[in-house]
């Protein structure tokens, strides 16, 4: 098992929730006590809890990444359907010639895939994104991917699609690590 496969492996054994103001844990998400109570943790304090979210574990994974040796991005991918925007944070790096979608938090696709470019790796975002936000009702043409720096540490949720989504970069099915 490489390095890598072990650090998936040891982030998708932490459970999903988040931490309100007052470091209590929440295991469901409730949007109005999110959007009300959350603030990202410090890196040292996601590091030590037992529950995250998505963003919180790009993070790591982020740290994690800048000492090897793959180009690598934090990813939001964001249904863009009007007021309501579901999305997910994920990272993906380039092996030689693959590209490999490095997945901690979504219960339905942890692991690592590797695919031979980034339009084969988004299509399997897209084509299977109705089992993150639960529904198949949704157009996958709305789908919208990002990649992002990484956030000042103790932001909102707001202020997170903002930073992933105004001050991230675009991507397309050919953009390049």
């Amino acid at each position: 098992m490489t390095e890598v496969e072990k650090f998936n492996k040891e982030l998708s054994e932490i459970s999903y929730g988040w931490h309100d103001k007052n470091n209590t844990t929440h295991e469901k998400l409730d949007k109005e006590a999110f959007k009300k109570y959350y603030k990202m943790p410090t890196l040292k304090q996601m590091k030590q809890n037992d529950h995250a979210i998505c963003w919180e574990l790009c993070e790591i994974e982020r740290d994690f990444f800048k000492k090897q040796d793959y180009p690598f991005r934090t990813v939001f991918v964001v249904l863009n359907n009007g007021k309501s925007k579901p999305g997910h944070s994920f990272l993906i790096y380039k092996d030689k010639d693959k590209y490999t979608w490095f997945e901690s938090s979504w219960s339905d696709m942890k692991g690592l895939r590797s695919y031979n470019s980034i339009k084969e790796l988004f299509d399997d975002i897209r084509n299977n994104f109705h089992k993150f936000i639960k529904t198949n009702d949704f157009d996958k043409e709305k789908l919208e991917f990002y990649a992002y720096k990484k956030p000042l540490f103790r932001v909102n949720c707001d202020q997170f699609y903002i930073n992933a989504m105004y001050f991230g970069e675009k991507m397309t099915d050919d953009y390049k690590l």
